[in-house]
């Protein structure tokens, strides 16, 4: 004759794991897919607020491209840590006290190159992209909202910045 408790040992571990099984797959269906896009991506910005919606975007690529260049690496990153309208002349010291000059150029003359990098190229660049406003008449830039969507990429670039070249 079988032994009737085993049996039903062996029936109650199968309940048991099929409940505990099912509980899984419940907590499973609870969470959020990893690759949500918008989970994630609310997660890590918070939930944009209409006067964002609102602000053009810039493409990711667009976005690298601008990235890639040290120059405009420097200027965001001024401006993220700023948070206000700053003058040009602010922005090429930051630059000039964190870079160094290409070999044998003097100070002043990489201040000056610095300089009329930034008025010349950078700062148009960043402002047709959507990522400062620029200033003329007073020489002053800011940034936009859209300017701090670029503040998890930079974060990854600070290292980068210590000992780049001058802007591009």
């Amino acid at each position: 004759m079988p032994d009737e408790s085993h049996s039903e040992n062996d029936a109650d571990r199968s309940v048991d794991q099929h409940e505990d099984s099912t509980a899984s797959d419940d907590r499973a269906r609870d969470r959020p897919s990893p690759i949500d896009d918008e989970v994630i991506g609310e997660a890590v910005f918070g939930r944009p607020d209409e006067e964002t919606l609102s602000e053009p975007a810039i493409s990711t690529d667009r976005l690298f491209e601008l990235l890639a260049s040290p120059g405009n690496r420097f200027v965001l990153t001024y401006l993220l840590r700023a948070g206000t309208a700053v003058a040009y002349a602010d922005v090429v010291e930051y630059v000039v006290t964190r870079a160094d000059p290409p070999g044998g150029m003097t100070e002043a003359k990489f201040r000056g190159r610095v300089a009329a990098t930034l008025i010349n190229e950078r700062l148009p660049e960043l402002h047709e992209a959507g990522l400062v406003e620029v200033d003329s008449t007073h020489q002053r830039v800011s940034p936009t909202p859209v300017t701090e969507v670029v503040a998890p990429y930079l974060a990854l670039a600070l290292s980068d910045l210590t000992n780049a070249h001058p802007p591009e």
